[in-house]
């Protein structure tokens, strides 16, 4: 590959990280499972147009981060690389139901009850948490192939296994009612999607230095090893 090319990848990461965040500065983050039925109605009224364009910025960023995430998969092997497709599919589905929601509730909170919208913000506050393990699904099998057979730089494997703890622990997060750690809030919203942000960036940039697997086995010489997740 040209060195020209060669930084693609973080190319293309950097324009997920680029929608993501530009959504995040439009619109303030969705009501957690605590607010009341007046804050949730309030909200959804008040933001129902920044919304709707906060719901297109992420549809469409899911178009470079499966580019990004293809990319790392060429670089896996074994069960590792069926575990991370599993954690991509499952982290795109959860966040297009989540547009749903998000999009239904901004275009009828006008004619809706309160109530109404509590229940199905409600539900919509499960998204962060539960998405929890698809990242997961993702970040242990490239720390595995990082730190085991350097496929990645060590310091991707070390990055991965950083967010993977906190991941592991936002899954608390799912039985979460109040404050810091309720479902939908700030551990979610602030701390977990910044760290994932972080993540794809720095994803992007190790898969510049990591060939693709049918460049390694190909390659005079090369030998794959490949472990449970590797």
């Amino acid at each position: 590959m040209s060195s020209r090319w060669r930084h693609w990848p973080a190319a293309v990461a950097a324009t997920y990280c680029i929608l993501v965040i530009g959504g995040l500065v439009i619109a303030p983050a969705p009501p957690a499972i605590d607010s009341t039925p007046m804050g949730v109605s309030n909200y959804y009224r008040g933001e129902s147009d920044s919304i709707r364009t906060v719901v297109w910025l992420i549809a469409v960023s899911l178009l470079p981060l499966a580019v990004l995430m293809s990319t790392v998969r060429e670089r896996l092997a074994g069960i590792g690389r069926d575990v991370f497709l599993l954690g991509v599919a499952s982290f795109m589905a959860a966040t297009t139901i989540e547009l749903w929601f998000d999009a239904g509730l901004s275009a009828h909170a006008g004619t809706t009850p309160p109530d109404t919208l509590t229940v199905l913000a409600g539900i919509a506050a499960y998204f962060t948490p539960t998405l929890t393990v698809a990242d997961l699904l993702m970040a242990v099998p490239v720390a595995m192939a990082a730190l085991r057979i350097r496929i990645f730089p060590r310091w991707y494997g070390y990055l991965s296994i950083a967010f993977a703890i906190e991941q592991a622990v936002e899954t608390l997060t799912i039985t979460g009612r109040h404050g810091f750690a309720a479902a939908g809030g700030t551990m979610n919203y602030t701390l977990g999607a910044g760290l994932f942000l972080i993540w794809v960036a720095a994803t992007g940039f190790a898969c510049t230095s990591a060939p693709p697997l049918s460049a390694r086995v190909s390659s005079p010489g090369s030998r794959i090893e490949a472990g449970p997740l590797s």
